[in-house]
This record gives structure tokens, C-alpha cells and sequence, in this order.
């Protein structure tokens, strides 16, 4: 940059000459504020003084401060060469080129000849990119930054290096290359857009068919147990049952009647009689242990002989009655018999006798 330095010593003759405080530019768009100018002419002082001592960082933002406040060409002129020193060339030569179109026209021959100076020394830095688009209306970037639609106007001013240029388009698959310039140079870039690709969109799912609920069920109603019943209290022991007590007396049948040839003899009367009276006289007994007994065992056996034994004495009886109505009981006296009913344990029998 070796005209760098004898353009830096014209500063403080385009500050002596067009500062915010001294001369007002001839109407630069957009008109500024005339109550921020005094504001803009201290932070245009303050950007010199931090141009002398190199401070150019500190500098930018003084001299962007006044032209935001209160814009002028100097002002303009030396936010470029700030923006010169610090390697930001693109952004320096785009001040210059504002210089030129706002204030080309009131500026003496010193200052074109300055800022005429400080371009050629800028070109020097940069290059320039021909972008070139198949598809009208593509979004056309550089390194992420838009710079147009296509086609582009004029060719796009980049730093030395190598660049990624980028081509966006609806309906079309985005695009990008990169691309290496030098100083001076000016690189041909040309992209093509391929159309996107048609992403069939999927199958509708139908939503799973709604299931009921199924219908809510009542539990049963609780049963509660029934109450149990009361322990059967055991039979309370008593004296022990004489059964000899219980068989009935013997019955003495009468002799057998030699004169009654005529009529049934007296001995069946007797038997039949005798069988009634002694199967009543079991049966009452095996009643009475029927329900005097404490086991169960014991009780159905009994229970077993009375329903026995009282039907045959109720037969037995009905036999006799008939018997005595052709029974002949003239002066005969009864065979020798007797008939009786036994206990021995748990058996109960009947026992009798007759001699003819």
C-alpha cells in the first residue's frame, strides 16, 4: 500500500475543509437533521484525532456516529481509508463509491485526485465476480451474504481469496462453488439450477376406527356368609339304661284244645297274639335307645329295628284278630308256648316256643 501513507497526510486538509462544522455538503441525500449537526462535528473531531494515532477501529465507529448524525463527505471519505486500513477493502471501496455519487459534483479537483488515489490503491486488493445464473430471479450469495437477484447488474467486488457463491430458486435444488481470485482479476462464475426433486408425499394413514369402551360391569353385591350355627350340645351322660327292664314278660299260650277239630286250633291264636305283644315290646324298646343314645351309629341301627319291628307287631295283631274269629276255644286249654323279645348289646330279637 505504498500510496497509502501520502493520502492519510491529505486528511487534515479535507477535514480542514469540509468539516460538519465549516461547510455543509450540497444537498446530500437524505437531508440531515440540522440540530444534530454541532453533535456530528464532535464526533467527526473525535474520529481525526483517533486516525492519528492509528487507532482505526475506535475511529469507525466515530466517523459512523456523525455520518448517522449528520452525513458530509469527509466524513465519508475518511470512514474509507479507516476501513482501508484495517484490510476491510470491500467494504472501504463502497464508502468511496458513496463519496462519488453524493458528493462528486461540489468536490474540488484535490479531493477527486485524494479519493481518486485511494481506489486505485483499493483495486489493487480486490477482485471481481461475474456470477451467472440459468434461472431468472435465483438468490445469488457470497460467502452467506446476498448480493442480487439474477442476473446481476454488474460484476460483484470481492477480497482476495477464495469464495463460496451460492445460487437459491424455488423449485430448484440449491447450488454452490467455490471460487478462488487474486488482485485484479476478474473470475467467471456460472451455476446451474437443477429442478428439486418431486418428493411424492406420504400415504395417508387413516386413523385406527374408534373402540368403545367396554360397558362397565357392576361387581356382585357381597354376600355375607350365613351366621353359623350353634354347636349341637352333647347329650348330657346319664345312669345307664337297664334293657332286661325293657323285654316284655313272657306269654304263656294256652294248651291246644283236643276238641276243636271243627275250628282252628287255639296254638295260631296264640302265636300270632303272643308275636304282636312281644314285637310291640321290642320296637317300643328300640325306640327308647333311639333317642336315649349318644352315637349316631348306634341311633340309626336302632332306628332300623323299630321300623321293623312295630309294623310286624301291627301285622302280628291283624293276624290274631282274624285267628279268633275261627279259633274254637271250647274248653281247650292252650298248647304249652311262650314268646318274649331280647336285648343282647346292640342286637334286639324276638324268641318264643310251642309244644304240641
Amino acid at each position: 500500500m505504498g500510496g497509502f501513507r501520502p493520502v492519510l497526510a491529505a486528511l487534515a486538509v479535507l477535514a480542514s475543509l469540509s468539516s460538519p462544522a465549516r461547510a455543509q455538503p450540497a444537498d446530500p441525500p437524505p437531508q440531515p437533521d440540522p440540530a444534530n449537526r454541532d453533535e456530528a462535528a464532535e464526533h467527526f473531531e473525535s474520529g481525526v484525532a483517533l486516525m492519528r494515532n492509528e487507532n482505526w477501529d475506535a475511529a469507525i465507529l466515530e466517523f459512523r456516529r456523525s455520518l448517522d448524525l449528520f452525513p458530509t463527505r469527509s466524513a465519508t471519505f475518511n470512514l474509507g481509508m479507516c476501513l482501508m486500513a484495517v484490510h476491510r477493502y470491500r467494504e472501504a471501496l463502497a464508502q468511496f463509491e458513496t463519496w462519488e455519487q453524493q458528493w462528486g459534483d461540489v468536490a474540488s479537483a484535490e479531493e477527486h485526485a485524494t479519493v481518486n488515489q485511494a481506489v486505485d490503491d483499493l483495486r489493487g486488493f480486490l477482485a471481481l465476480l461475474v456470477v451467472t445464473v440459468d434461472v431468472e430471479g435465483a438468490e445469488i450469495r457470497v460467502d452467506g451474504r446476498t448480493v442480487g437477484l439474477s442476473p446481476l447488474a454488474r460484476p460483484i467486488t470481492v477480497e482476495v481469496g477464495t469464495h463460496l457463491v451460492e445460487a437459491v430458486a424455488q423449485g430448484r435444488a440449491p447450488v454452490q462453488q467455490e471460487a478462488s481470485a487474486v488482485s485484479g482479476e476478474r473470475v467467471v462464475v456460472s451455476l446451474h439450477l437443477e429442478p428439486s426433486p418431486v418428493v411424492e408425499p406420504p400415504p395417508v394413514v387413516e386413523p385406527p376406527p374408534v373402540v368403545e369402551p367396554p360397558p362397565v360391569v357392576e361387581p356382585p353385591p357381597v354376600v355375607e356368609p350365613p351366621p353359623a350355627e350353634p354347636a349341637r350340645p352333647e347329650p348330657a351322660e346319664g345312669p345307664p339304661i337297664d334293657t332286661a327292664a325293657l323285654e316284655p314278660p313272657s306269654v304263656e299260650l294256652p294248651p291246644p284244645d283236643p276238641a276243636g277239630a271243627e275250628g282252628i286250633s287255639q296254638a295260631w291264636f296264640w302265636i300270632a297274639a303272643g308275636t304282636a305283644v312281644a314285637a310291640a315290646g321290642a320296637g317300643t324298646a328300640t325306640a327308647v335307645l333311639t333317642m336315649e343314645t349318644a352315637s349316631d351309629d348306634d341311633a340309626e341301627t336302632y332306628a332300623l329295628l323299630t321300623n321293623v319291628l312295630l309294623p310286624a307287631a301291627g301285622a302280628c295283631a291283624v293276624a290274631a284278630t282274624l285267628l279268633a274269629l275261627f279259633t274254637d276255644f271250647g274248653g281247650e286249654s292252650p298248647p304249652p308256648a311262650a314268646v318274649g323279645a331280647f336285648t343282647d348289646g346292640d342286637a334286639v330279637g324276638i324268641t318264643g316256643w310251642l309244644a304240641w
